[in-house]
């Protein structure tokens, strides 16, 4: 790609990365760090002409969402009772996970995915995105996020900024 000066490169993340809403911190963590790749090797790949794209899908059913996601934190042998109560959670979470219930079409979602790629259909035209958000889950976990975000900035704002040097100190001799 970069002898060609063209290509794209796309990770799949999780709306998960921008809000956690069940007890799955391993699951979060490894998409939070493809987010974070994403957006680095957007600005390193830049200069050759690469595009950086970070699907972060909300609720799809798929046969991969069904599959647990910590097989060895259910094993008998495993259990530390303390998690009981977020085990019980996240099995319920599952269990709810049936056929119907979901609303996003995963195949509506790769059609778009193969669009923003090809820079056709629906989003002909749009500038390149470095996050697409899939679905109303995913919009509304980032709307979340960024409230979030937004409330501690505007509470805590003042006391953040006021971390500057005083006028007259020296940094150099702190």
């Amino acid at each position: 790609m970069r002898a060609r000066k063209c290509g794209t490169v796309v990770f799949v993340g999780s709306r998960t990365s921008w809000l956690q809403k069940y007890p799955t911190a391993v699951y979060a963590a490894s998409k939070a760090a493809l987010h974070s790749v994403a957006q680095g090797l957007s600005i390193e790949l830049a200069p050759f002409s690469i595009q950086v794209l970070l699907v972060e899908p909300g609720a799809f059913l798929t046969k991969g969402i069904l599959s647990p996601l910590y097989p060895s934190s259910n094993h008998p042998a495993n259990r530390i009772t303390d998690y009981d109560s977020m085990r019980t959670q996240i099995q319920n979470n599952y269990a709810s996970m049936i056929p119907g219930t979901f609303k996003g079409d995963p195949q509506k979602a790769m059609t778009l995915l193969t669009d923003v790629v090809r820079g056709e259909g629906k989003v002909k035209g749009k500038e390149w995105p470095l996050y697409l958000p899939m679905g109303l889950k995913a919009e509304e976990a980032m709307r979340e996020k960024w409230g979030k975000v937004e409330r501690v900035l505007e509470e805590w704002g003042e006391v953040i900024r006021d971390l500057d040097f005083d006028e007259g100190v020296d940094s150099l001799k702190v």
